[in-house]
């Protein structure tokens, strides 16, 4: 028992290990690029492959039209995820108070109507069972919000991969 135990431990210590080597090389990339798109497209990436998702998509944030439209997809090779095209575009819900949105990284609850499109039935008809939901923020102003999704099985993010994930957002 004892031998199986040091094996699991030292299992779970090399893939810790590995997901920080990648947290690592996603934030270098972030950090050195002044590019939105490429900081986009490294986040969107770099949370699908950090979290295991099987895709993710990033929408910008409009605070006068109180909107976020998808500018960026991601999906893992080998997943048969479809996702909302460029530029279609949610209108948030007067119920949801945008500060709400900065205390992400959270699991979407499919429960809550976010935004006046049903952005919920929309990503149930893209087969997504699961999403976390990853603010984008630079200096206290929300840029927009990546959806890391899964589509294989409902899943709910664990403490430490919200902690991953706000690390790179």
């Amino acid at each position: 028992a004892a031998a199986i135990d040091k094996t699991r431990i030292y299992q779970d210590t090399e893939n810790q290990a590995v997901r920080l080597d990648q947290l690592y090389d996603i934030s270098a990339t972030i950090s050195s690029s002044l590019d939105l798109e490429e900081v986009v497209d490294s986040l969107t990436r770099g949370l699908t492959v950090l979290l295991n998702a099987s895709s993710a998509f990033f929408c910008e944030y409009d605070p006068q039209k109180k909107s976020l439209t998808v500018h960026n997809q991601f999906v893992t090779e080998g997943m048969k995820d479809s996702l909302p095209d460029n530029n279609v575009t949610f209108h948030l819900t007067d119920d949801i108070p945008i500060h709400y949105l900065f205390e992400g990284p959270f699991n979407l609850d499919f429960g809550i109507p976010y935004t006046k499109e049903n952005l919920q039935q929309s990503l149930a008809s893209y087969h997504v069972q699961s999403s976390l939901i990853v603010p984008l923020i630079d200096e206290g102003t929300l840029m927009g919000i990546t959806f890391v999704c899964e589509s294989r099985f409902e899943r709910h993010s664990l403490p430490n991969e919200i902690t991953l994930a706000r690390s790179l957002a």
